[in-house]
């Protein structure tokens, strides 16, 4: 990336303030440090405007997937260790079609593939595109199977093919019926052309280090950016070498030809799962899932997930008073903090254990419930505050709430401060259902 003296030296230096920065340098500064675009200065040449163009851009290339609403952004990193920074763009994954031209037959794995979206941490998990293998069948036909499986569902489609006649039957359908073409040609010259045209991303093969200098020096002699590295290792295992090799030159060695981001195509059923996995953890752009059974594709979007979730800022809800079930005045009121794993675990057992009830969500800046307590971000005071926020008091009869198992020592301090009675529930969540089960056994008897 630029730094602050090499935007400068491009300014116009006239410190005009135009650009609302009190000086060329400070607005330099400020696009240095990704506070600005540079484009504000309304006074730059059009020749400096091309060198900061590409002394902008990261050494791993942005490369835009859009379709619809649906955009999907692959590459774009500027470190190769993700606690330096952030992984910014998740591993892309796409679905291979296995069915064939038949209609029905089509319509039920689309739908099968609708249906592999689940819910974690309130975040919604679920593939990103779909990827289809051209296996050689007549050209019309292959070309109307493209087209209606680009139809059927909004993803953006992956093709894989080593026949040109075949995407120059595509090019003749508007849209085009694809977002990503892999291209397995001797010579892809005249179909590059004409897919960048219409901006669709091209993905080449590279076996090794050297095959993809050959291949990134090829694409930058044409001008072509909107491009990936079809990843071809010989097995797993070499997979995850050239991936870091790749990562490792475009970051750290700084070789613009091998910055782009990359593809990983490996369907044999032996190999998929670490293929998939290591993409994921190890610096693949997009990988391809060969089943779309869920039991298999949700270990990869959960892993997906876990990987690219910042952990310095935590996973939050919002804090407030949530409502399970049909809850009346004598409901119970539970109280935990708003970090989004603990919110739904608790969230989970209160619903599984059918019995209507209050879950209070104290803001402590998405820190679980032990974190929180050490950090003073969940005290007597904060808790006692939710309470008032959220008039609790007039929504039930009775005056007891209930705490985590691990912070009971809160309930001498909330009962000193307050009216309110503190019972001290279960450590774990998993305990809630029995817990409940028994103050009805209680309340029973009384």
């Amino acid at each position: 990336m630029a730094s602050g003296m090499g935007i400068f030296k491009l300014l116009p230096k006239t410190n005009c303030r135009d650009c609302g920065s009190p000086s060329c340098l400070a607005f330099a500064m400020k696009v240095a440090a990704g506070k600005v675009e540079y484009e504000k200065c309304p006074h730059i040449s059009t020749e400096s405007q091309k060198k900061l163009e590409e002394l902008m851009e990261p050494p791993l290339r942005n490369v835009m997937i859009k379709r619809g609403n649906k955009i999907i952004s692959l590459g774009g990193e500027k470190v190769l260790f993700r606690h330096d920074e952030s992984f910014y763009s998740p591993t892309a994954l796409a679905v291979l079609y296995k069915g064939d031209n038949s209609g029905d037959n089509m319509r039920k794995w689309t739908g099968q593939l609708e249906n592999l979206t689940f819910e974690r941490a309130g975040e919604k998990l679920a593939p990103d595109m779909i990827a289809f293998e051209d296996n050689g069948c007549e050209i019309g036909e292959t070309s109307r199977l493209i087209q209606s499986l680009f139809e059927l569902t909004e993803l953006p489609l992956i093709i894989k093919t080593g026949r040109e006649k075949l995407i120059e039957s595509l090019l003749d359908i508007n849209p085009f019926p694809a977002n990503v073409v892999y291209l397995t040609l001797n010579n892809p010259d005249n179909i590059l052309s004409r897919l960048s045209g219409k901006n669709i991303t091209a993905a080449l093969p590279v076996h090794d280090i050297d095959d993809a200098r050959n291949v990134g020096d090829y694409l930058l002699k044409r001008g072509i950016k909107n491009a990936v590295f079809a990843v071809e290792a010989d097995s797993p295992a070499d997979q995850l070498d050239l991936l870091t090799s790749l990562r490792r030159c475009a970051l750290v060695s700084r070789e613009r030809r091998l910055g782009f981001p990359t593809l990983v195509w490996r369907t044999l059923e032996d190999e998929n799962p670490a293929s998939v996995c290591t993409a994921i953890i190890k610096y693949g752009s997009m990988a391809i899932v060969s089943t779309t059974d869920p039991d298999v594709v949700l270990p990869y979007l959960t892993l997906r997930h876990n990987i690219f979730t910042d952990p310095r800022r935590p996973v939050q809800v919002e804090a407030k008073l949530n409502k399970f079930g049909d809850v009346t005045t004598d409901s119970p009121v539970f109280i935990t903090t708003n970090f989004s794993l603990t919110y739904f675990t608790v969230a989970q057992e209160i619903e599984a254990s059918r019995v209507p009830s209050y879950l209070l969500i104290v803001d402590t800046d998405g820190t679980s419930v032990l974190t929180a307590w050490a950090a003073d971000r969940f005290n007597s005071g904060r808790i006692l505050e939710m309470l008032k926020s959220e008039k609790v008091e007039d929504l039930i009869s009775h005056r007891e709430i209930i705490i985590p198992g691990y912070v009971a020592s809160l309930k001498e301090e909330i009962e000193q401060s307050s009216s309110w009675e503190v019972t001290v529930g279960p450590r774990e969540a998993a305990g809630i259902p029995g817990f409940l089960s028994r103050k009805i056994k209680e309340k029973r008897k009384v």
